[in-house]
């Protein structure tokens, strides 16, 4: 039994799914610390 879980909203998501969604979110997040623009206008 888990001792802990982490949630990612309602929806449930396949292990394969999920990795492209947390790799979008570390790279927004190491750009948004290094001060430069996310979006490409």
């Amino acid at each position: 039994k888990a001792h802990a879980f982490m949630s990612l909203g309602p929806m449930t998501f396949s292990h394969q799914m999920i990795r492209p969604f947390a790799a979008e979110q570390i790279y927004r997040a190491h750009t948004i610390l290094k001060g430069e623009p996310y979006h490409h206008e």
